[in-house]
């Protein structure tokens, strides 16, 4: 029997919404008979260790989380040796207003922020994430009000999903 690649769903978060989205790749990646896990970048899993990889990184302040650009950087031999595919998570689509045009040009700028180099991801996508106003300072929580912001679990499971199933495909078709 033909071995299965293994695939490596890597991810930093800030607040959980990006482990959520890993995990749900990863989830949809083995239904789909690709054997994935997700491990945060913290864990320092060793791409080398898996035949195909997908990392991601929750978006602040227009940049990917630093622990997921170092792991880029601890790893680019390895990333560039295997398919590799990026994703980000952010607050894009969770305000309305004026806002919404200060936050998508931020965002667009922060899609690939220094991470390519000489990797060659085979896709990337953006995913809306959690605006949690449980855990956002009152002040906080009246500027982002204030602003447009709209608190939420703005995460869309069936476009991850689907991203996902591509993915799978994808892999499918490579050892055909």
């Amino acid at each position: 029997m033909e071995r299965k690649p293994q695939v490596l769903v890597a991810y930093a978060t800030g607040t959980g919404s990006t482990k959520g989205v890993a995990e749900r790749i990863a989830a949809t990646l083995t239904e789909q008979g690709h054997p994935a896990h997700a491990r945060c970048v913290t864990e320092q899993p060793d791409p080398a260790d898996y035949d195909v990889v997908i990392l991601g990184s929750a978006v602040n302040g227009a940049a990917w989380l630093p622990d997921a650009v170092g792991y880029t950087r601890t790893h680019q031999g390895s990333l560039a040796q295997r398919p590799l595919w990026l994703f980000s998570v952010g607050l894009r689509g969770t305000q309305r207003g004026p806002i919404t045009k200060v936050f998508a040009r931020q965002q667009a700028r922060a899609e690939l922020p220094g991470v390519t180099g000489s990797l060659r991801p085979r896709g990337y996508r953006f995913f809306a994430g959690v605006m949690d106003e449980a855990s956002t300072s009152r002040l906080s929580r009246l500027v982002w009000k204030g602003l447009g912001g709209r608190f939420g679990d703005f995460r869309d499971w069936a476009a991850i999903d689907a991203w996902a199933r591509d993915i799978a495909e994808s892999l499918a078709a490579a050892r055909r």
